[in-house]
């Protein structure tokens, strides 16, 4: 018997992850970013400009996640390891955290990869909050 709600049936068969990537200088942040960005919500008001990727399996989105820090290696391996280690948990038993990649690469460059799952749900928590649509118009948010 399933435990899912009927919203949250449909968003799983609707899920999909948008790819966001930025590399820059250690002492500058992403711009116009005020905080760390970790929450998909932010991300998914961004412009659809911004989306490197987007994603229809957890396979697919966990390999491009993998072959962005291969392709950018952190200046300590410890500062990814750990995020990559969590990285299929994530994916595939819970589909709707952000998981992300947040450190510091061999050319002292910060890395930001995130891997947002879309459309998010409403949160029961916060009654009057509602997630943003899909930026490329997909499924329902």
């Amino acid at each position: 018997m399933s435990t899912l709600t009927p919203e949250e049936g449909f968003l799983l068969d609707v899920l999909h992850w948008h790819a966001y990537a930025w590399t820059g200088p250690a002492e500058d942040r992403e711009p116009g970013e005020h905080a760390p960005g970790q929450e998909g919500d932010y991300w998914l008001r961004r412009p659809a400009s911004v989306i490197r990727a987007t994603f229809t399996t957890p396979e697919a989105a966990e390999a491009w996640m993998r072959a962005e820090a291969a392709a950018y290696p952190a200046e300590l391996e410890a500062d990814s390891a750990h995020s990559l280690l969590y990285l299929r948990q994530f994916l595939h038993d819970e589909p709707y955290r952000t998981p992300s990649l947040f450190y510091r690469d061999r050319f002292e460059r910060l890395v930001r990869r995130y891997l947002v799952p879309c459309p998010r749900p409403a949160v029961s928590h916060y009654p009057k909050h509602k997630p943003p649509p899909c930026p490329l118009g997909r499924g329902r948010a």
